[in-house]
């Protein structure tokens, strides 16, 4: 059995995460709930959370079935504290402004509190795929709320993320962001640009604003990005232009053509040499002179 203080606090930090669920962050409870229920939140840092739970004297066995009537009457955790290998559920929080990861630690229990805010200790990333996932998505749409075409490994490094990339992804966004759920995996990709069917439920790896390691090494992947482009365009191939590509963050690829789209658009075989005198007459194309 724990002590009454541990388990007073075990419970105020549910009744947090709760309220966190509830009023849409940590950071978002009022702090006239917090003194009510003698916990703060404290930002520490660069925006590190610290929940500090004040510890009333005297005999705390009503205080601890009052909170214990409270969770489970809300059905939002489990009636006792997890152990370090058991995993609680992830609680789905509303878009809020100031998430970080600090949040997505304090609802999984995977932190301890300390003189500088909270350390993240027993994360265990090898549960299961849907832990990962779930990470994942809280990095993108919580803590850092932006086109998940625009995550980069620099996000992952900041926000203490770089062992789950390098660890399980081999250290590439674009397979994070896979098993997330919001891209199409390279064989995927090779497959829609072979049916001739792209697909816009999720993005494409060349969509990245940083193409994944070697991508375009491949030259079935240029060529299958070449082919989406023109049917994202719906113009003839002979009038795509390097603005086209450039504007479709498709840049990179052409350092592979010198510049060319007629090279790009050739090895692809959507044009053919008779093509290139048009697309040099009509300045859709610049060509290197040799």
């Amino acid at each position: 059995m724990p002590a009454p203080d541990q388990e007073y606090r075990s419970l105020m930090l549910r009744k947090a995460q709760l309220l966190a669920q509830q009023h849409g962050g940590l950071t978002s409870i009022p702090r006239k709930v917090q003194r009510r229920l003698a916990f703060d939140v404290i930002i520490q840092g660069k925006g590190s959370l610290s929940v500090s739970v004040r510890i009333p004297g005297g005999d705390l066995s009503s205080s601890i079935s009052r909170l214990k009537a409270e969770l489970s009457a809300e059905k939002a955790f489990a009636p006792h504290k997890p152990s370090p290998d058991q995993l609680g559920e992830c609680i789905p929080i509303p878009p809020a402004a100031n998430q970080t990861m600090d949040d997505f630690w304090v609802m999984r229990e995977w932190y301890k509190e300390g003189q500088f805010g909270i350390r993240l200790t027993n994360a265990d990333w090898s549960e299961d795929d849907e832990v990962r996932e779930k990470a994942v998505r809280f990095l993108v749409e919580k803590a850092l709320r932006k086109d998940p075409r625009d995550v980069t490994y620099e996000d992952f490094d900041s926000n203490r993320l770089e062992s789950l990339l390098v660890n399980y992804y081999k250290g590439s966004p674009h397979l994070a962001l896979t098993e997330a759920g919001y891209a199409y995996s390279a064989a995927e990709a090779l497959r829609h640009a072979n049916e001739g069917a792209f697909h816009n439920e999720k993005f494409y790896p060349w969509e990245m604003s940083r193409t994944p390691t070697g991508f375009y090494e491949s030259k079935e992947n240029r060529i299958a990005a070449i082919k989406w482009l023109v049917a994202k365009l719906g113009k003839g191939p002979r009038n795509i232009s390097e603005d086209d590509f450039n504007t479709n963050r498709l840049s990179g690829l052409l350092d592979y053509y010198n510049d060319s789209p007629y090279s790009a658009l050739l090895e692809a075989g959507i044009v053919n040499p008779e093509d290139e005198r048009y697309m040099r007459r009509h300045g859709h194309t610049r060509f290197l002179e040799v």
